[in-house]
């Protein structure tokens, strides 16, 4: 059990629920065992979950609704997993902390360094030209040998 909730303010913690996020309680080898949505409250559970096996744990996968991004989670980025995953070992307990903190994505940049750039100029530069008085190289054909075809 767990919930899911948005960071409203960039501080990585979540002010309020997102509700209709999708999760999805996962085996260790591989296999989808339930799915469930988070409610109104933002709040999830996964019932009547058989114990996993000693160091086999389950995975927790949540699916950000359209126009989220992950910020947080319960174990991060340890032992592989995603912003969207935690493993969770119910070998002998209930876990009812599972936590995944969301945020609406920006288009906005994200901060950085400050490069100067440089301002337009009002004179005028002159354009390229092409000089025909120029010929074009040739090749003495009577000295050549044939050389190989590049690797790519």
């Amino acid at each position: 059990a767990g919930f899911v909730v948005e960071d409203a303010d960039n501080d990585g913690g979540g002010e309020g629920p997102i509700p209709g996020s999708e999760l999805e309680l996962i085996s260790f080898d591989g296999v989808g065992v339930a799915t469930t949505s988070a409610d109104s409250g933002g709040m999830f559970v996964f019932e009547n979950v058989v114990p996993n096996a000693p160091g086999e744990p389950y995975t927790v996968l949540q699916t950000n609704l359209a126009g989220y991004v992950d910020v947080e989670d319960n174990d991060g980025t340890e032992d592989g997993t995603t912003l969207s995953e935690v493993l969770v070992d119910v070998t002998t307990h209930d876990v009812l902390d599972i936590a995944f903190v969301d945020e609406i994505e920006s288009n906005s940049p994200s901060a950085g360094p400050l490069v100067a750039s440089a301002s337009p100029t009002s004179d005028s530069t002159a354009s390229p030209t092409i000089d025909d008085s120029t010929t074009s190289p040739t090749v003495d054909d009577s000295t050549a040998s044939p050389t190989a075809l590049p690797t790519i």
